[in-house]
Formats: structure tokens, sequence, C-alpha cells
């Protein structure tokens, strides 16, 4: 009688509980024929009031996938290296998750609203160790590989690991502090003959030594400037659907670098020396370094010296420079900026890339010129890009100050909030095992109109931009 009243559905929606619901549908074929036939839109409603939503699926699509990805997310799993059964249907999943997060729209969607992916993802994280437990059981060198696709979806929760309301707990620091001090014949960021595969532990290892110095309070060494940053300065997921090409990057960036002193036992220059340490930055002595390199790994933790006057470096992005804008020679031969084939999509093929000209303040005000190249998924997840810098200073009349260039080379992780890297002086090969070179971490900072500027963002804009070198004489 009580269902000659009530629709159906509208019972069905009241039971917030699947399980419920499931049971309900099994009272009577009425019921059945309500909740699961393809023209019901009760597991449709219920998909998209807990992920993003997917038009063009039916009723039954939509319910399989929900009921899915409910019931392995929510046993969970106890994560290790990413082998085992459990762990990887999860990993799967979260993938799924992240490849379609934001539905449907695209990349060039103005909606910037919160994805129900990511919120259904961060929960997942909090409640697991997944981020939380980063190199728990060793990963450098320790004889068990860790899954790959382990380590991918780790790498892309780097907001959260350095997210201090997860109060993670940081461990292996002496383990990532000797992967992220490596050079890069040792350690290279990209790997093949293409240079199309990403060195996704090595990057692991960078976000776990800034999120040991940022989040560590035993350390206590970036923790309080970076307690100080308001929430919108601090790293963020991505904000809209992840998918390949070569993308502008937001003009904003906060960031750090491990660094290394060098002048109490070389004595190649002066441009370091006791009265201009760079703030915000990890120092290590060039003899740990050189125990760091040597040593096998968990040999012990060499403590950073770290100047925090100041806050953290800033760096501004201008994708207006045109294609046509001469690349100094010197520049290609430190930074190897221009792609080469790689497979794209099954063949052989030139990635497209975007240059861009940076300003910024580290202790004093730099300038730079780079450029960015798509790659190729990595491990099924699109959207990661290459990035490569030379920073340089201006003597006191703004003209280029000779020796005083770093170079950089990133991965901008899919999306294009975190870029993580090495830096390295010009004048030595970041190959060599006493290559003066170190970690690099940026973070977008952008507010939403300059998320907003990036709509529609592609390779071929050419508006023009001013550059601060004049010619390549000068390099």
């Amino acid at each position: 009688m009580a269902f000659c009243i009530l629709p159906i559905e509208y019972v069905a929606n009241y039971l917030t509980d699947d399980r419920d619901l499931c049971n309900f549908a099994l009272t009577c074929q009425s019921t059945y024929a309500a909740v699961n036939t393809d023209g019901s839109g009760i597991w449709r409603q219920r998909f998209a009031s807990t992920y993003d939503q997917m038009p063009g699926q039916s009723s039954n699509d939509l319910k399989r996938k929900y009921q899915r990805w409910r019931r392995v997310l929510r046993k969970g799993a106890i994560f290790s290296f990413g082998h085992e059964a459990q762990e990887r249907r999860c990993l799967e999943i979260l993938r799924e998750l992240i490849i379609e997060s934001y539905g449907e729209a695209s990349s060039t969607c103005e909606d910037f609203q919160t994805s129900l992916n990511i919120v259904e993802l961060e929960s997942f994280m909090r409640r697991t160790n997944l981020v939380h437990d980063l190199f728990l059981n060793g990963g450098f060198r320790t004889g068990i590989g860790s899954d790959q696709l382990f380590l991918t979806v780790q790498l892309l929760f780097a907001h959260c690991s350095l997210n201090l309301a997860f109060n993670a707990i940081s461990y292996a620091g002496d383990l990532s502090q000797k992967a992220v001090y490596e050079d890069n014949k040792m350690e290279p960021i990209f790997l093949g003959k293409s240079q199309g595969e990403v060195n996704v532990e090595w990057l692991l290892h960078v976000v776990n030594f800034f999120k040991y110095h940022m989040t560590c309070k035993e350390i206590c060494t970036l923790l309080p400037i970076y307690e100080d940053l308001e929430d919108k300065e601090k790293p963020k997921a991505w904000k809209k659907k992840l998918e390949r090409g070569v993308k502008k990057l937001g003009k904003s960036w906060k960031g750090s670098y491990g660094k290394e002193t060098r002048a109490d036992l070389y004595t190649l220059k002066t441009w370091i020396d006791a009265e201009c340490y760079d703030y915000h930055v990890a120092y290590l002595d060039i003899r740990d370094l050189d125990n760091i390199r040597r040593n096998d790994a968990g040999k012990g933790f060499y403590m950073d010296n770290i100047d925090v006057d100041g806050g953290f470096q800033t760096m501004q992005l201008d994708f207006s420079t045109k294609a046509s804008t001469p690349w100094p020679d010197s520049f290609e031969r430190h930074l190897h900026s221009i792609p080469t084939l790689t497979k794209i999509q099954g063949r052989s093929t030139t990635p497209s890339s975007l240059r861009f000209e940076a300003s910024g303040y580290d202790r004093e005000s730099f300038f730079g010129s780079g450029s960015i190249h798509e790659l190729p998924p990595q491990h099924g997840i699109p959207g990661w890009q290459r990035l490569t810098l030379m920073k340089y200073f201006a003597d006191e009349q703004g003209a280029y100050e000779a020796g005083s260039d770093w170079c950089y080379e990133g991965c901008v992780l899919p999306g294009g909030q975190i870029i993580l890297g090495r830096w390295w002086r010009p004048e030595m090969d970041p190959r060599d095992d006493t290559a003066y070179c170190g970690p690099f971490i940026f973070w977008n900072v952008a507010d939403d109109e300059e998320e907003q500027q990036l709509v529609g963002s592609e390779a071929g804009d050419d508006d023009g931009a001013f550059v601060p070198y004049a010619d390549d004489e000068v390099w």
C-alpha cells in the first residue's frame, strides 16, 4: 500500500547507504525494476552526488562503475610497494578517478568548481597510508622495487604530502637526501632514448626531501615560513581535466631548492661567500655532499643549514614570447630544451613546445628564459610536461651579469600546479659525480583572475613579449 502512495524513486533516494538501496531493490520485481533498469535515474543520481558527472554513459554503466569504485576504495589497502593484489586494485581505481576527474569537461572549461573525484581521492589519501608513508619501507636502491603506478599516484598527490593538515610523518629523509643530490648521470629526471619517460621515483624523493624540510617539526627548517603562508599560497591539486599536449602554466609561483655550499672547499669563484647566502634554501656542506654521494643509501642524514629570512623564492612566468624569438645557442648547449622525436599516440613525432620568460626574487631580482614541451602519458595518466629554464641576474645597470646563470630542468606534474626538478651550474657537467647541483620545487599560487586568463591557452599563441637579453652574443 505504501508503494501506491510514495514513488519508489523517492524511497530509494531516501536510503543513503548503498547496501540498504541494494536490499530495497530485492524487495520485489517492481522495486528491482525501478532501481536497476537502464531507464532508472537512481544510480545515475547517486553517481553524480559522489563523482564528477560522465554524460553519455548509461545508468547501468554508471551503476557498475559506482559500485566497483566504492567497494574497492571503501576496503582500501595497506600500501607497501604496490605489488599486492588489493594494492593493485586500489591503484587501478585511483588512476581511473584521476583520469576522469572533471568528467568530460574540456581543460579549457571556465568552470573551476571543485572536482568531486578529487574530493574523493583526497579523502582516500587521508584515511590510508598511501601518501602518509612515503618510502617507509625504503625505496632507493634497497633491492625491492616499487610498482611504478604506485609511485606515480603518490607523486600526483604531492600536494597532500605537503599538506600540514594531513599530519603525515616524514620517513626516509636520509634516502631522499642521497637521491636528490645525485648527479644527472646517476639519477636522470627523464629516461629512455627520446627522454620521454619520467623518473617518477626520483621526483618523489624530491617531494619527500621538501616534505622533510617544510612539514617536519623535529628539524623545523622551512616549517615556520611554510606555516605562515595562506592556504591559497600552498601547493594544490590540478584544477581542470588532465589532457595531453603542451599547456601554458600559471603566472605566479613560490618555491625553494636544496643547495650545498662550496665556499670552504672550492675556489672556483667568489659568487658564494658568507655575506651572500641565499635565503629560503637548504644548505649542505660540500664535504657532506661528497659523503652522501659516495656512501650507500641509509648511512645517515646530513643536516642542511637553513636561512629562511625573507620567505620563499618567488617567480613569475610570461608565455607571450614569440616563437620566433632567438634561443641562445649557449642555453641549448646546457639545457637541451629543443624536444627530440618521441612516440606520441603510437607514432614518432616532435612534441609541441612553448617558450616563456621569467622574473622573480631570490635575495635579489632575477630573470630567466625557458621552454616547456609535452611528454607522453606516464603509466596511463596524461598531462606531463618537461621544463627547462636558464636563470640569471642583472648588474646595477640592468645588463646581464656574467657568471650569474643557473640551469634548471624539471617536470611539470599533470595539471600544471607543481614543478619538481634539478638545478646546476652551467660551467659544470650535471652528469659528473662532483657536479654542483641539487633539487628544487615550485608550486603555482595563481589567483582566480590568472586562472581565467589561462582558459584556452594552447601552443601556437604568438603575441610577443619583452625578452631581457638583447642577443646571443652576451652568452
